[in-house]
């Protein structure tokens, strides 16, 4: 694989701890008020956004636009990205269950392009883990700063209990 300027060879081991001693998946139960409905704010050039990833490295990633959404009564806002290759919205969130109930350093979750009425929706229930959830050898982008949601969002996938290798 390629980071950068860097390159990295991935080995995998169908004998390894973490595969033959995999403890499962548990999620929230899924409940309608985290499948929000947002209004797409068009970038107009698309913007660039610094992510981050776990190993320090930094890379600049088309947003196209925001989302903004409410819940209880109050808006909030994200900004997706799009991966090479895909039209999807590629949502890398951090929120306030992460300091106890899921994944530290964020979850993803994917949603499809704006409609002709300008409306995305975003399926908290859909959210998942990153791959650096189950190991130390990934390499996962981090939600950049505007992506960190102040609020318990009780949906998707919770902290893997099986811990890293």
């Amino acid at each position: 694989i390629k980071r950068g300027t860097r390159y990295g060879l991935r080995v995998k081991d169908s004998q390894a701890n973490t595969r033959t001693h995999f403890a499962g998946l548990d999620y929230y139960q899924v409940d309608p008020k985290w499948r929000v409905e947002a209004r797409f704010e068009p970038y107009n050039p698309v913007k660039q956004i610094p992510i981050t990833d776990i190993t320090g490295m930094t890379s600049n990633n088309p947003a196209p636009g925001a989302l903004v959404f409410a819940i209880d009564g109050k808006e909030y806002r994200i900004d997706p990205i799009v991966e090479e290759g895909s039209k999807d919205y590629f949502i890398i969130f951090r929120d306030a269950t992460s300091r106890d109930e899921t994944y530290g350093a964020g979850r993803y979750l994917y949603a499809s392009p704006a409609g002709p009425d300008g409306k995305v929706v975003v399926d908290f229930n859909q959210a998942y883990n990153p791959p650096c959830a189950f190991t130390p050898y990934a390499t996962c982008p981090l939600p950049p700063a505007q992506n960190r949601l102040p609020i318990r969002i009780e949906a998707g996938e919770k902290k893997y209990r099986g811990g890293h290798a």
